[in-house]
């Protein structure tokens, strides 16, 4: 008899969705990415630092999904903070088109939506110019949520390894359950009848079948 177990939590309503469009290679369900341009003299060693701060500071950061056969959904688990980083590039003085050709190219063939733990790219571009290269599993980021996390990014970076006056996020993971309980009670129930009978059933299913990648509180 197999021992395995894993020990998580359930994956918020648009986890789930996201989860089964990963598991089906649907094309709208790759990696989340993020370009972030970096002017000036770079501390690469700090901007690492940095970045592992932020891994350790955003649960949903630091968290895989898995699912053991049987189970009907995936469970997401928290570990330590790791982030996968890529060979860096070098593009000073190739040809401005040579160098745009690069980048499309690392941009539009980043991942499947399998990336289990974030991933990081440094391509310098000019002697003061960097970009940062970010990867995420989409059901942990996805564009809109790229947005503050690149800020805390910037203030840790800034504050080199010292305190760097942020706020304590609230974890995913309490957002995660919290959406759970409020889809499955009874009041959720109510109103999910009240609007479906103010629509036509084809045209709700269809907004749920057309939902985007990432999960939002």
């Amino acid at each position: 008899m197999s021992t395995d177990a894993i020990v998580g939590y359930r994956l918020s309503p648009r986890q789930r969705h996201l989860w089964g469009l990963v598991q089906e290679a649907v094309p709208s369900a790759r990696d989340a990415r993020a370009l972030v341009r970096v002017t000036g003299r770079l501390d690469a060693d700090a901007l690492r630092d940095a970045l592992h701060r932020l891994v350790e500071r955003h649960d949903v950061l630091r968290t895989t999904f898995a699912r053991l056969p049987g189970m009907a959904q995936a469970l997401q688990t928290v570990g330590e903070a790791r982030v996968r980083w890529e060979d860096a590039e070098d593009l000073r003085g190739v040809p401005e088109e040579a160098r745009e050709a690069r980048l499309r190219a690392l941009w539009e063939g980043a991942g499947s939506g399998d990336e289990r733990l974030p991933a990081a790219r440094l391509i310098r571009v000019a002697e003061e110019e960097h970009l940062l290269f970010l990867r995420a599993s989409p059901l942990s980021a996805d564009a809109a949520s790229f947005e503050p996390l690149v800020q805390d990014l910037a203030v840790l970076y800034a504050a080199a390894g010292g305190d760097a006056g942020l706020d304590e996020p609230v974890p995913y993971l309490a957002v995660s359950e919290w959406l759970g309980e409020v889809l499955a009670s009874e009041e959720a129930e109510a109103g999910r009848s009240f609007w479906i009978a103010q629509c036509e059933g084809p045209e709700v299913r269809l907004l749920v079948e057309e939902e985007g990648p990432g999960p939002r509180a």
